[in-house]
């Protein structure tokens, strides 16, 4: 692990002296709330041996460590991430400016000195930490330049690398499972896979939702009518059969029972599902223009838990509450599936006159009671005496009572 750590505390200025930009000097563009959560490093590239203790031991040579938090997934399994916070910002100095090969997992592109590297805009802010260091801070994310490390030879976060290792270790115990094979079954051409196959078989799954065909056998087809070569210079046809028959999101040895009225309905998916989770919110934090609202994903496929919102513009689809801001950045999410989701326990901390609310006016219900986060913009019609929403630690705080998140 390298002794490096990049730097999230902002100057005092919104401008740095050494950064020229006509930015600095428009009235209309004020800093925006969302940003990189302050004094928090963020630490990766550790195995998955490492534990909370180990990260504790070697940073507590440089200063007392007031929190360290290593990310797992669902089944406990460390995602090879993590933060560490010093009590004291003074403590913090010693990292400040540097990187603990971290950059990848919270960059979203690769900034240079200058400026004009980055698009300006109203969103666009040349800044400085305490320091002196400058950076570009846009759309609620700061960009560190990185001239004294190699250059980015792929644009996949370190976290997305840990998460394509899974789909082949999935597609790995599916092929174990099944090992009698007809004679002439396609099976028998299978050999194992890997992360730069997978990523090449995610992008042409992306790339067939926007070049719409019949069936798959055309896409790799030589027609001159119908073909797009790229298809077939990235991937033979009969492999990517092979690989979509035994894809994977989670293990199917440890599915629940189908006849279980409470089964976890989204298990297939759950992998995905907290990867996106804890990737949306572990290095943004939102500022006080937030809402928690329902949010509609289209689906007219079959699905038991299938919701029909009619002022919604696709009406048909997937419920999930949001947390988000007025950016358009979602912050957290979670899925309803049905009255048997554990959302349903809500009205047990509710007075009885709430009972027969809706789900919205509910949740409202609960942040008033709450009490917290009244430092927000946005304000909820349905709430006694307008309170502000409660969202952000509402949120985390509901989901973890409930055991959803955790």
């Amino acid at each position: 692990m390298d002794s490096h750590a990049q730097t999230s505390s902002f100057s005092s200025s919104p401008c740095a002296d050494s950064l020229e930009s006509p930015i600095c000097h428009n009235p209309n563009s004020a800093p925006r709330y969302g940003t990189v959560i302050p004094n928090r490093i963020f630490v990766c590239g550790f195995d998955l041996k490492t534990t909370e203790q180990d990260l504790y031991r070697l940073f507590s040579r440089h200063g007392v460590v007031k929190e360290v938090k290593i990310v797992n997934d669902r089944a406990g399994i460390p995602k090879g991430y993590g933060v560490f916070k010093y009590k004291s910002s003074i403590d913090e100095l010693h990292f400040r400016d540097r990187k603990l090969n971290i950059a990848q997992a919270i960059r979203k592109q690769q900034v240079g000195i200058q400026c004009c590297s980055v698009p300006s805009g109203s969103s666009t802010m040349y800044m400085t930490t305490s320091s002196g260091y400058p950076y570009t801070y846009h759309n609620g994310m700061a960009y560190f330049p990185t001239l004294e490390t190699a250059p980015v030879t792929h644009i996949w976060p370190v976290s997305l690398t840990v998460f394509f290792c899974l789909f082949v270790c999935f597609c790995v115990c599916f092929i174990e499972k099944n090992p009698n094979l007809p004679p002439h079954s396609r099976v028998r051409a299978w050999f194992d896979t890997d992360e730069n196959e997978m990523k090449k078989f995610i992008g042409i799954l992306m790339l067939m939702g926007i070049i719409r065909k019949l069936d798959i056998e055309m896409y790799w087809s030589t027609d001159p009518m119908y073909a797009t070569p790229i298809f077939a210079a990235v991937m033979t046809r009969n492999r990517f059969s092979l690989l979509l028959k035994f894809f994977h999101l989670n293990d199917n040895r440890n599915e629940p029972d189908k006849k279980d009225p409470n089964r976890d309905r989204l298990f297939k998916l759950h992998p995905l599902i907290d990867h996106l989770f804890e990737a949306f919110q572990l290095p943004y934090m939102t500022g006080p223009s937030v809402a928690v609202d329902e949010s509609l994903l289209l689906w007219k496929g079959r699905l038991q838990f299938r919701q029909y919102l009619p002022l919604k513009r696709a009406r048909f689809g997937i419920k999930m509450f949001c947390l988000a801001e007025n950016s358009g950045y979602i912050y957290r999410f979670r899925v309803y599936t049905g009255k048997e989701d554990p959302m349903s326990s809500i009205s047990a901390v509710l007075p009885d006159e709430c009972k027969d609310f809706g789900l919205s006016e509910k949740r409202c219900r609960v942040c008033s009671k709450k009490g917290q986060r009244r430092d927000v913009k946005t304000f909820c019609s349905k709430c006694p005496s307008n309170p502000g929403l409660c969202a952000v630690p509402c949120f985390g705080l509901w989901h973890s009572k409930l055991k959803y998140w955790e």
